[in-house]
Order: structure tokens, then sequence, then C-alpha cells
């Protein structure tokens, strides 16, 4: 006669039971870090495990939030309809570049710029295209190396509304200053994340291990599904099921299936001795739980630790068993049922 469940233990007592045992093992995966590439889409999903500051201002300098003319802003002061103020124009920025030192703008002179392009020095607020209208200005100009006459056309704006200082300019600093905290330690890192990450250049994340779960199946009337199906034998739910569920319920777990060991302690403790020595924090196996001759789980878990729960008033389900592996780091071992529905 095969051994009998060693106590039916309550429900809530189980889930108490199953909630500390989580919470250790959660604390101790805490302290076990991994750096994962953002770039190739490795850190979403995954949770932080330190506090990320930004290296850097964002935006890096002061940039216009508009397609217009750079200009120091009290030379429109007195701007209007009928009364334009005239500027010329220095030369032109566009995004992604630097205005060089020739674009520096002093009162009476204005730089062409574009959305995102950086402010150029002396100036402090950028007029909307739409409030001005460009032209040719056709001067005689002197040149004093000749000393003669020549013929030169300058290009100027008219500025037909007032701006105030700093409008229509995005200052240094302004979404993200350096050194601001952009992600918290245990924050789970989402696009939202991963593109501020990405803003402030950051190519790499700490972030916490993924807990990896390894999956057994036990039976000898049980196979892989697609193998050829021979009597008195049935194919492995329980496997793809618990897989999936790692995936899906457990915050990301690692899932790992180890394949499907024979009724026998040899064969169970074999499968569990190779979970061990591939770091598995946790061991889920299905069959071989209930009070019976062919039944080994609960013997096979012994061999390895200890077992905290053996049997469970709910039903279908009873024959739930707990237990906890004691080796270099404490792996719980959980023993569902070999009925699909129980598990």
């Amino acid at each position: 006669m095969g051994k009998q469940f060693l106590e039916i233990t309550e429900k809530k007592e189980v889930e108490k039971v199953i909630a500390d045992l989580s919470a250790k093992l959660a604390k101790r995966i805490d302290a076990e870090t991994e750096k994962v590439k953002i770039e190739d889409g490795k850190a979403l999903g995954r949770i932080a495990s330190a506090d990320i500051f930004s290296p850097l201002d964002i935006p890096p300098f002061d940039r216009s939030t508009m397609d217009g003319y750079a200009v120091v802003a009290s030379d429109t002061f007195y701007s209007a309809e009928n009364n334009p103020s005239t500027l010329i124009i220095k030369g032109y920025v566009q995004a992604g570049e630097f205005p060089s030192h020739s674009q520096y703008v002093e009162t009476g002179y204005c730089t062409g710029i574009s959305t995102g392009a950086p402010i150029p020095k002396g100036a402090n607020a950028v007029v909307k295209v739409e409030n001005a209208v460009e032209y040719e200005d056709a001067v005689a100009v002197e040149a004093a190396a000749r000393g003669k006459e020549e013929g030169k056309k300058l290009k100027k704006v008219k500025i037909y509304k007032p701006i105030a200082p700093a409008e229509n300019v995005m200052p240094a600093g302004s979404d993200i200053k350096r050194g601001e905290q952009i992600v918290k330690n245990g924050t789970t890192l989402t696009p939202r994340e991963t593109g501020v990450l990405a803003a402030c250049g950051i190519r790499e994340v700490l972030v916490r291990k993924k807990p990896t779960v390894a999956i057994i199946s036990t039976g000898n009337e049980i196979i892989a599904p697609g193998a050829h199906l021979e009597p008195a034998k049935i194919y492995d739910v329980n496997a793809q099921t618990l897989f999936d569920s790692v995936r899906e319920i457990c915050c990301g777990c690692v899932p790992l299936f180890l394949g499907i060991a024979a009724d026998n302690t040899e064969a169970v403790s074999a499968k569990m001795q190779e979970s061990l020595e591939k770091g598995v924090d946790v061991i889920i196996l299905s069959g071989g739980t209930s009070a019976g001759v062919g039944d080994v789980l609960p013997t096979a878990i012994e061999e390895f630790g200890e077992i905290l729960v053996h049997g469970v008033d709910i039903k279908p389900g009873k024959p739930f068993v707990l237990g906890m592996v004691l080796r270099e780091k404490p792996v719980p071992v959980f023993g569902l049922p070999g009925n699909p529905t129980s598990a």
C-alpha cells in the first residue's frame, strides 16, 4: 500500500504558505541582475533593478519649436501689419546642424531656422514663418579691396507680429534635466520607459533576472504530442498548458520543459537533479501525487528536501504537493495532479 496523504491542509493555510515562499523567492531573485540591450527589444517588460538617472539634458540644447526666424525679441516689439520690422538674414540653420559663428544673431539681424534646430547664439525667440515675409533687397555696396562699387543682394525679412523673449523656444532640459531620475527601481519597463532611456542615449539597462521554472511531466501512460499514439497511452496535456501559463501569468518567467519522467522514483529524481543542475528557481511536476502504489513524487521530493504540504481541501486538486529542495539555494517544488482539470 502506498503512502497516504501526510495531512489534508486547509486552502487558506496553503495559500499563506505559498505567499510566504513567493515573497522569499522574490527577495532572492531581486538580488540577481543582468544587463540587457534596449534596441533589440529585450528590455521591454523587464523589471529595472536600480534607479536610473539621465546623463544629459533633454533636449540637450535650446531648440526651435517652429519653422521661422531666430531673432532678438526686442527687435519685434513694435511690429504690426502696417508697420513691420525689417531684419537682415544671416543664414539658415536646419535640424541636425549647429549654428556657425557667423550666424550669431545681434539686433537688426536674424537667422532662418527649422523646427528642432539649435537656437543660434544671441537669439532669444523665434518668429513663426507665417508671421513673416522674406525678400531680397538689391543694394549698392563698396568693395574696399577693389575700390569700386558692386551690386549685391541682401536677404531680408519683414516681421508683422511682435513676440516675447523665449517664445517658440524649448530650453535645454525642459523635458528631462541632467541627473533627473527617469526610471525607478522595480519599474516594469514599458515602451514609455524604453523610449525615455533611448532619448537619453542609454543602450543597456540593469534588470532583475527572470525566474526559470522547470516543468516535468510524470507518468508511464503519457507521450509527447505528435508521437504515435499507442494503445493505453495518452498525449501530455499538462506540459504545454503549464509552459504557456508560466509565460503568460507568471510575469515573464522563463519556462523550461524537461520532458516526461516514467512513474518511478529514480526517473523523477533524475529529472529533478537535471533541473537543479540547470539552476532553475522553481520546479513544477504534474502526476504522481495521489496516494497509491504508482505515485512516487512525494518520495522523490523527500530525497532532495522536505514536503511542506501534501493534500489540500479542494476539489479537484486534492492531491497537491508542495515541497522545498534544500541545496545551494532553496527551490520550491510544486507537485500537481496528473488530471488536467485538477492540475
